[in-house]
This record gives C-alpha cells, structure tokens and sequence, in this order.
C-alpha cells in the first residue's frame, strides 16, 4: 500500500526517554496522548485538512484517521498479525484440488495436502481510536487560524499490552 505524503516525520520507532519518565511520574494508570498546536489558516486548509479541524470554539471534530495515511493508521483501522518466533512451532496442512490429467471438467480433480510446522500467529483487533481536533483560541485578525488541540480520543493506559498501537 502506498501511503499519502505528509511534510513531517511519520512515525517514531522508540517513545523517547523523557515522554517514558513522564508517563512513570503519572499517579494515574489512564492517559491521553496530545498536543496543542497554533495553526494559521493556510494550514487549517493545506496541510491539516485531513484532521478537518473545527471553525467553531470548544466543538471537537472527531474522526478515524485514513488507512493511507501510515502503517499505525492502517493497523488502527485493519488490525495487525504477529508471527510468534518466541513460542514453538505448530504443524500445520495446506489442502489444495488438482485436476486429474490436466482436465477437470472431463476427468475430475483429486485433493493434495502437505503438512509443515510453521510459527503460530497472533491477530492484534483493530483499536479504531479517532483523533479529536478542538479550537482553543481564535487567532485575532482576518487570517483565521488559531490554537487547536488535536488528541486520541480514548484513553492509553500504561499497564496495556502490545506494541503497535
């Protein structure tokens, strides 16, 4: 799949230390992921759009990011499958119909089947987590814009297992 051209940095491979000691310093085991940013109105209609930021005070839009725009999008919407090295293999047997001498419609088909040992795989469901975009502060003057803040619109807890969202 080819995902969108976005102009800043897609994803991060590893949180960075001080976001990890920040979310260990939390009294709480629920958290939020977001941020506040100042946009002019040439972002609000170019490079935010996807976001469909509000025009109107304290009413958040929310929506399901597209799957093209990333590989943590894709998996938000479409769930992700591990293979599991960690754990011993499995056999497993593929089926397969062959026709018998080269012609199925006048000799009929006979069944293959082949037995292997393959890595079991573990199906992460799809988290379907939207991002909400809510204007803060109208930006003064003719320009538009303003102050949005855009966040995940559930909650994170720091003891969830898994890795990829």
């Amino acid at each position: 799949m080819q995902f969108r051209d976005v102009p800043w940095k897609r994803n991060l491979r590893k949180v960075p230390e001080e976001i990890i000691s920040k979310i260990q310093q939390l009294t709480t085991d629920a958290f939020i992921v977001g941020t506040v940013k100042t946009l002019s109105a040439a972002d609000v209609a170019g490079r935010f759009s996807h976001l469909a930021p509000p025009s109107e005070l304290d009413e958040p839009s929310e929506l399901l990011p597209p799957r093209d725009m990333g590989m943590y999008s894709t998996r938000n919407v479409d769930g992700w499958e591990v293979k599991r090295t960690d754990l011993p293999k499995i056999k497993k047997t593929f089926y397969w119909e062959t026709p018998n001498f080269g012609d199925a419609a006048t000799y009929g088909t006979h069944l293959h089947f082949h037995e292997r040992e393959v890595y079991r795989r573990e199906f992460h469901e799809p988290r379907f987590y939207k991002i909400s975009t809510k204007l803060l502060k109208m930006a003064t003057g003719a320009g538009g814009g303003g102050i949005y803040q855009v966040a995940i619109n559930q909650p994170l807890l720091r003891t969830q297992n898994g890795r990829c969202l």
